[in-house]
């Protein structure tokens, strides 16, 4: 019989081939069945005879879109699971897929020309992929360059307005699939001269927006003080007044802090980045514990913080932990507890974007929620090991998944198993000197360590141990002084730390800025726990603290303290305080006598976008709070009928009491 003709043989080759390449029952990946990802093979491929390039054709993972979940540090169509590099990762089944292999970084074809080749990937590992001599090799893909914020072209717009004019806030997208902030390969910046970057951890959700977006705000062109920045951001963010005590400013590489009276002058050759960061931690603040708010309903105490202020604060603990800024070593407990927390974490996007199991699997890889170290490790292991990891998590969050609970609940579980983890990540350390040393021509270096908790420690430079210094009540005063050498000022300054009972810790910093990021770390926290009106220096003193002892305001307290304050005052005693929701307004608290006894009144005062002040209702401005006071308190107001007459002011208190 003779042989069939050339075309009809390569047919009957080409549907064996399809029949290997039919997936089976059997095999599964995950909890889907593994299927064909890849077109059928060509007629040079066919000639090739080689079963290797076959198998490579269709890819046995069903994972996620590999240019999806991959860490931002491999290039883009590389799916470490399928071990397949593609030209173009969403290309349909009709496009066609080269062999697995890696670029020539020189752009030669080697020296086995177009036959097999083993070539190392960039991680570092040795995979051995084969490719036939008729298949073209891929070109290579250059890296994307970052662009955290997209919206240049609105910034661009509005940039002929003048100085000192404040812009609406601008979001630029850093979710998940981003690099995050403090990892990133570049900087976070667009390099616009003229700009002043705000970087968000956690935006107030907007219709539009995705609850794992972050965002920036700029600036240009002008002087602001970083606490205006942070209301700013505060507003942005939703946080209110109550918490704002908790955030500063950081730089950009998260190194240094700004005072809260920091001044920044943005100009044509600028270009400048802070991020808006929580820096004031306390153990156990996620409920009534050993930190808790003072309260005075039925002597009950309250939880430290908010739902907005526990979202952001998730925000940046995640991003801290996906970005591996938590130290200590990743053995076998550490890495079960991190892919337990990533459990947590998609669980939780699982119930804010309502999605199903099905959809979370495909859309968001596990690896995205785990420390980048972890990351990698895992990236080195073989296919099979690989694979059970993700079946083993998927089954995990299968088996969670029916709990009856919100995301903030989840969030709070994440943050306590967090914190058990590692606990170094809510304190601060600073490397100092002796001054006596430098004097002397020696190092005599040390770490001085501050955190909520513990209060101020020090350590020499190599020793773990730890000798306790003092707690935030203890300290009597702070002051900072330029050093010298041989009678000449150098840029290095002195901080001295005087306790209650005449005891001293006396540092060197080597910059000023070292040292007031400091002494407002110091300044902040005794502020928090033990006097809210309070600053010890007045280089890092607060503004609006300064503006509310000028004119005897209190601070952000509730409507029952002020009630509390004003008990035991005669008629016509006012409070004044800061709105505890809104960062422009102001509450006066007015004693009045009427027929049943002691009663109180309320007048809201708002602060105009000029800076002028006026009553709730009332058309007259005025450029002060003062002025309005001393106005109002030569007439009669009338409050819901009736008539209101200011009399004495009832001042803060030292050590006061009060829900900072």
């Amino acid at each position: 019989m003779p042989a069939p003709p050339r075309h009809m043989q390569l047919e009957k080759d080409r549907s064996a081939s399809l029949q290997m390449c039919q997936p089976s029952h059997s095999l599964k990946t995950g909890f889907t069945f593994a299927k064909c990802t890849r077109s059928c093979p060509s007629v040079a491929e066919l000639r090739s005879k080689q079963p290797a390039t076959r198998v490579a054709l269709w890819s046995v993972d069903s994972g996620p879109d590999p240019s999806r979940c991959l860490p931002p540090t491999e290039p883009q169509g590389f799916d470490s699971n399928a071990l397949c590099h593609t030209s173009n990762p969403t290309a349909g089944a009709g496009r066609g897929c080269s062999a697995p292999t890696w670029p020539d970084p020189k752009g030669s074809r080697g020296a086995s020309g177009g036959r097999a080749q083993t070539m190392a990937p960039p991680d570092g590992g040795s995979v051995a992929r084969s490719m036939p001599s008729s298949l073209s090799r891929p070109r290579e893909r250059k890296p994307r360059p970052l662009a955290p914020c997209p919206a240049g072209e609105r910034r661009a717009a509005s940039a002929e307005t003048s100085p000192r004019t404040r812009l609406p806030p601008t979001m630029a997208p850093l979710g998940e699939e981003t690099p995050l902030i403090g990892n990133r390969s570049c900087s976070l910046s667009s390099m616009e001269s003229g700009t002043l970057q705000v970087y968000l951890y956690h935006p107030a959700n907007t219709p539009r927006s995705d609850p794992d977006l972050g965002g920036v705000l700029t600036f240009t062109y002008g002087e602001y003080l970083a606490e205006e920045l942070c209301v700013a951001a505060a507003k942005a963010c939703g946080i209110l007044p109550v918490c704002h005590s908790l955030f500063a400013l950081a730089t950009e590489d998260l190194k240094c802090w700004f005072p809260p009276n920091h001044l920044f002058t943005v100009d044509n050759s600028s270009c400048q980045v802070v991020v808006y960061r929580i820096r004031f931690f306390f153990p156990n603040w996620f409920g009534p514990g050993k930190s808790y708010r003072f309260g005075l309903l039925n002597d009950r105490a309250s939880a430290v913080l908010d739902c907005p202020t526990i979202n952001y604060l998730f925000a940046q603990s995640r991003s801290a932990f996906i970005s591996g800024r938590m130290e200590g070593a990743l053995n076998l407990q550490m890495q079960e507890e991190c892919l337990s927390l990533a459990v947590l974490d998609m669980l939780r996007m699982v119930k804010e974007r309502k999605w199903s199991l099905e959809e979370i699997f495909s859309s968001v890889s596990y690896k995205s929620c785990i420390p980048e170290t972890l990351r990698h490790q895992i990236q080195q292991q073989s296919f099979l090991t690989r694979k059970r990891i993700r079946r083993k998590f998927h089954k995990s969050l299968r088996k969670i998944s029916g709990c009856q609970t919100d995301d903030c609940a989840l969030k709070l579980k994440y943050l306590i198993d967090l914190e058990k983890l590692e606990r170094t990540w809510v304190e601060e350390s600073f490397p100092v000197r002796a001054p006596s040393s430098c004097e002397r021509g020696q190092e005599g270096q040390r770490i001085i360590h501050v955190s909520g908790e513990n209060g101020i420690f020090w350590s020499h430079s190599g020793d773990e141990s730890r000798q306790p210094f003092c707690d935030f009540p203890e300290i009597a005063d702070i002051s900072i002084k330029q050093a010298s050498r041989d009678s000449n000022p150098v840029e290095n300054r002195i901080v001295t730390v005087t306790k209650t009972d005449n005891r001293i810790l006396e540092v060197e910093f080597l910059t000023l800025r070292e040292a007031l990021s400091f002494v407002s770390l110091i300044d902040g926290y005794y502020r928090l726990t033990a006097d809210a009106h309070h600053y010890f220096c007045k280089a890092v003193a607060p503004p609006r603290l300064l503006e509310n002892m000028e004119n005897q305001c209190h601070g952000p307290i509730r409507s029952e303290f002020a009630v509390k304050k004003l008990a035991v005052n005669d008629e016509g005693v006012y409070l004044l305080r800061r709105s505890p929701q809104d960062f422009d307004s102001y509450l006066l608290t007015v004693c009045i006598k009427t027929c049943f006894g002691r009663d109180y009144k309320g007048c809201l005062i708002q602060r105009d976008k000029d800076g002028s002040f006026s009553l709730s209702g009332v058309a007259r401005h005025f450029c002060s709070l003062q002025e309005l006071l001393c106005t109002y308190q030569n007439c009669t107001l009338h409050a819901d009928g009736v008539a209101l007459r200011l009399g004495t002011c009832c001042p803060p208190r030292p050590k006061g009491k009060a829900r900072v």
